[in-house]
């Protein structure tokens, strides 16, 4: 099961598609399709993950999304 949280907002996150692009990068992620999922992120995008009680910053832009 996949858990992360997103704390950037998807391109048309307010759009009647927002289930679809939700979907659509969750499947991106999966299938490790950085390419993919960087057509979906906002430019100032905030990667982050949680362990235990704390939020850490992982990346931040979309540059820094896109290396390895």
């Amino acid at each position: 099961m996949l858990i992360f949280h997103l704390s950037f907002f998807l391109r048309g996150l307010f759009a009647a598609d927002s289930m679809q692009t939700v979907t659509d990068f969750i499947a991106a992620y999966n299938e490790k399709n950085v390419e993919k999922m960087l057509t979906m992120v906002d430019p100032e995008v905030r990667w982050m993950f949680v362990q235990g009680s704390q939020v850490h910053v992982e990346t931040e832009g979309v540059d820094a999304l896109e290396k390895p």
